[in-house]
């Protein structure tokens, strides 16, 4: 795991596998978060891509075994994540033959933050 996907597993907490198959979790991405470096540095917020790690971070601990992303199906920004703000992060699975689809919906206590499917292997 690297060093942004520890940093990121840190920061969840109330990771929930359902009955239904969905999986939970919040999170808060601190000032001290290493994904704010150079990314906006007088207004930081959290880079799409450490949105995505936190897809697979959260597959990672709610099953425990490694997920690679295989592809980026859909994403869909609505709103920025800042330092310090409480998001939800709820996902759904589907299995497509060796992959499997992952469905993905942040939110904030005011909004929905992103959509996204990706395409996952596990090892």
């Amino acid at each position: 795991m690297s060093v942004l996907s520890r940093e990121i597993k840190s920061y969840f907490s109330q990771v929930i596998r359902h009955e239904d198959g969905r999986i939970t979790g919040s999170l808060s991405f601190p000032v001290s978060f290493t994904g704010f470096k150079g990314h906006f540095p007088d207004n930081p917020v959290v880079p799409g891509v450490c949105l995505v790690l936190s897809i697979l971070v959260l597959l990672e601990v709610a099953l425990k075994r490694k997920a690679r992303l295989k592809t980026i199906v859909l994403v869909k920004f609505q709103s920025i994540v800042r330092q310090e703000q409480d998001v939800a992060l709820e996902l759904r699975r589907e299995a497509k033959g060796t992959t499997e689809h992952v469905k993905a919906v942040f939110r904030s206590a005011v909004n929905k933050v992103a959509e996204m499917t990706i395409e996952v292997t596990y090892e």
